[in-house]
């Protein structure tokens, strides 16, 4: 214990004498006081929480993780080109004491670093949204959407994928039967030429035209415990999502109920018909014959930008613009994988004139029809609609981004370290990165193939199925920094897990980095440390 304290202590001591370390010190000094105060987003509240801690986080993590890898690749290789480490080998310590002591010095001297780094981030960018707030940059409605929006661990949920496998069955009998299909031709390939068309017609954009409904489910949707609302955010495009003059349409949305107030299950018959919409909150009284009565009101959404809508929360009183007058608890159908069905209904009929009206000459049919594509919703299948649940706060997502980034600070020192016991620095250094440039092509090279809703994947050829294997086996046995990247999930609002954060200790330090310190650690004992010739 003593030999590895005193290696500990040398490798902080050496590594501050690195003139490396002493540029990338003070390029972290810079982006740690510099960025957070003088960078500027897009005159929101959102806008600029999100830019400040997009830019200030990902470079000085990227500038840490920089030193961390350089220091684990120098501190072995130069101690062993300038026989320092004979004379600790001489003495009673191990080899692998010697790798470990190393590896946990320059770790924990760039994860303290870290730690101060990010929380002064976090203090200047509340300072400067506290400052920005006072001189009434900010109103009070924007600072409440940022807390709702940004300023908050949020799990989202998308729509459940698709099913093929029975609609693939039903095509087929359906084309053997009305004869376009031989039955003697092979049934695979049929059924592959048909699963083809399906994925191509679902993963188009989703069109909805005036006077139609559609719905979306989802599926395995968890409520917070401190916060059971359930927030709906979307957005959708009018006519056409590459034009850039986006229209305002009048639309609904709508939960299907599943339960009462009091969490009772409704019968089947009655949740099948139960839909609460939200133009019920919008709509006003009028006398319809005779009884007074509230007429629902389309929502007049624009086109192109983000919108959220939330449910009510138990006991509200007051209601707001953009709440939908129902319960979560009531639309989350527990006896079926936790499922929620979202309505959707377009308007845009009301703003038609009757296509039986319509003259049929060629210049009104072409008005008419220009009309009602202004008047037709399209959903990006990237862009929603999601469901999300508040799980935590912005403090506590904060803190779980740096325990990821803190996770990427030990692989960037076992990997340097192993590296830097086997070659030289500037050897190592290459190494390293070719490591993870081969990570990054393996994430691309799995991410290529198409894929069906269900997630599968869609091959080319036989050769294509070999190929995507061999890259997804490369992705398991290497660490890729993608994974680690939580930054653009905490400048979004959006929840880091903490069984992401669990199962990435795992699979990236115990495993992956376990098996480099291994072969570092067995090289090094192997290496005759008296056949490296010291440079000129």
């Amino acid at each position: 214990m003593k030999s590895f304290l005193a290696i500990f202590k040398q490798t902080i001591r050496s590594a501050m004498r690195s003139k490396v370390f002493h540029v990338l010190f003070v390029l972290i000094l810079l982006c740690v006081i510099g960025l957070p105060l003088t960078i500027k987003g897009d005159n929101t509240a959102s806008g600029l929480v999100q830019v400040s801690l997009t830019y200030s986080l990902n470079l000085v993590i990227a500038l840490i993780s920089a030193s961390t890898l350089w220091l684990g690749c120098s501190q072995l290789a130069t101690e062993i080109e300038g026989y320092q480490i004979h004379l600790v080998t001489t003495k009673p310590c191990r080899r692998w004491v010697v790798w470990a002591g190393k590896t946990l010095g320059v770790f924990l001297m760039h994860a303290v670093l870290l730690v101060i780094s990010m929380f002064i981030i976090y203090a200047l960018t509340l300072y400067r949204l506290g400052a920005a707030q006072r001189s009434g940059l900010f109103t009070e409605q924007d600072m409440e959407k940022l807390r709702q929006e940004t300023l908050v661990g949020r799990r989202s949920f998308r729509p459940t994928p698709v099913a093929l496998y029975d609609d693939i069955q039903r095509e087929y009998e359906k084309r053997v039967k009305n004869g376009t299909v031989n039955p003697e031709d092979n049934p695979k390939v049929v059924k592959k030429m048909i699963q083809a068309e399906l994925v191509q017609e679902i993963m188009k954009n989703v069109s909805i035209e005036p006077g139609k409904n559609h719905s979306w489910a989802f599926e395995n949707v968890r409520l917070g415990k401190n916060d059971p609302v359930l927030y709906l955010r979307f957005r959708l495009y009018t006519g056409d999502i590459t034009d850039t003059d986006q229209k305002q349409i009048p639309v609904d949305w709508g939960f299907q109920v599943f339960k009462d107030e009091n969490g009772q299950a409704l019968t089947s018959a009655s949740a099948e018909n139960a839909v609460v919409w939200y133009s019920t909150m919008q709509g006003r009284m009028e006398v319809v014959d005779g009884k007074q009565m509230v007429v629902p009101q389309p929502f007049m959404m624009p086109g192109g930008t983000w919108q959220e809508l939330t449910t009510m929360e138990r006991g509200e009183t007051e209601f707001t613009t953009l709440d939908i007058p129902i319960l979560s608890s009531m639309v989350v159908n527990d006896d079926a994988r936790d499922r929620v069905v979202l309505h959707f209904h377009n308007f845009g009929d009301l703003y038609l004139p009757d296509a039986a009206s319509v003259p049929s000459d060629d210049d009104s049919q072409h008005a008419y029809n220009k009309l009602k594509e202004n008047y037709t919703a399209i959903f990006h299948v990237v862009d929603g609609p999601i469901l999300l649940s508040k799980v935590t706060g912005f403090f506590s997502n904060f803190v779980r981004t740096m325990l990821m980034a803190i996770i990427q600070l030990a692989f960037m020192a076992g990997l340097g370290c192993t590296v830097g016991a086997i070659f030289s620095t500037p050897v190592a250094v290459f190494v390293a990165i070719s490591y993870l440039v081969i990570g990054l092509s393996a994430t691309a090279a799995v991410e290529a193939p198409l894929k069906n809703p269900d997630g599968s994947y869609i091959y080319a050829n036989v050769g294509a199925r070999i190929l995507h294997y061999v890259a997804q086996g490369v992705q398991w046995c290497v660490v890729t920094l993608d994974e680690l990247d939580c930054t653009s999930d905490l400048a979004n609002g959006r929840l880091v897990e903490t069984g992401d954060i669990i199962w990435t200790f795992i699979r990236v330090l115990i495993l992956r980095t376990g098996i480099l310190a291994g072969v570092g650690i067995f090289i090094l004992n192997r290496r005759e440390l008296g056949l490296v010739v010291r440079k000129a």
